[in-house]
């Protein structure tokens, strides 16, 4: 893979595209959309999504089975922290004074990066976005505030490792998929599995713990990150991360992406030891 010019700006080449699978796009729509009406009133802070609830119906058997590039300039120091795992604060903050606005606004602010928005917004405005961040998983703009949204990477280790998934989730085209489908091969530094149920979650990792492997994709619309938070359910929150891929000229070298995103456990007291199985949900995962 070759190296990138930013710490979050990366590319990835190109992996072969998926065989399609036998339940169509209408057909998981249909079930996605019937499993969420009968369970909305479940549907809680420690609940999974419908479309998560879903998944697990349609997949049975998918159970819990209890050379390094460098940013230029970093110390080792730097490099630590920058891969230990960093959780983005999931409640706003009131600017209730003068003297605590510009605390407020700068933990406001962490809200809205962490899922990739950058605003000149201040104060209740900043508020107001950071709670439609958190809540409906995208802001409300304003013409009088100048708000942008950058692309980031995902590391996804649990069933948005599946082709037709993440494609269902997103509601990707095929021809969106195959200009920017998942690429296999990476590892998560600074965190470990655990299991929710059947659903895997992360948790920060043991001095001892080996990487989590899982695949990386380029989240490049804010609206596929509205889909996959509400996929993921409130069980979970977006958290940033480190990132292990191999370089895509094949020479064996490891590149590291950092400030990269993924989703990990919001409930850690619910979760057991064990590991995710990804192989009943089809060869090609």
């Amino acid at each position: 893979m070759p190296p990138s010019n930013s710490q979050e700006a990366l590319h990835i080449t190109q992996v072969s595209p998926a065989k399609p699978s036998n339940l169509t796009h209408t057909n998981l729509d249909f079930y996605f959309y019937f499993i969420k009406k009968a369970l909305t009133y479940i549907l809680s802070q420690q609940v999974p999504s419908a479309t998560k609830i879903a998944s697990a119906i349609l997949y049975p058997h998918a159970t819990n089975t209890t050379n390094q590039t460098t940013m230029p300039n970093s110390t080792e120091d730097q490099l630590r922290v920058l891969m230990e795992p960093s959780l983005p604060p999931i409640e706003v903050m009131a600017p209730d004074s003068v003297l605590n606005q510009k605390t407020a606004d700068e933990h406001n602010a962490t809200i809205l990066e962490v899922r990739g928005w950058r605003t000149t917004a201040t104060g209740d405005r900043l508020l107001d976005l950071a709670t439609s961040a958190l809540f409906y998983n995208c802001i409300f703009n304003a013409p009088d505030i100048l708000t942008s949204w950058t692309p980031f990477y995902f590391f996804f280790y649990g069933t948005l490792q599946v082709p037709h998934v993440l494609q269902t989730v997103c509601r990707l085209s095929p021809a969106q998929y195959n200009v920017n489908p998942l690429c296999p091969g990476a590892q998560l530094m600074g965190w470990r599995v655990m299991m929710w149920g059947q659903f895997p979650a992360l948790v920060p990792a043991n001095a001892d713990d080996d990487p989590v492997p899982g695949k990386v994709w380029k989240c490049e619309d804010p609206m596929h990150l509205r889909r996959l938070c509400g996929y993921e359910g409130t069980a979970y929150r977006m958290a940033y991360c480190t990132i292990r891929v191999p370089a895509a000229d094949g020479s064996g070298r490891v590149e590291t992406i950092y400030r990269a995103r993924t989703f990990v456990s919001a409930v850690p007291d619910d979760l057991e030891e064990g590991s995710f199985n990804l192989a009943p949900y089809g060869p090609d995962c």
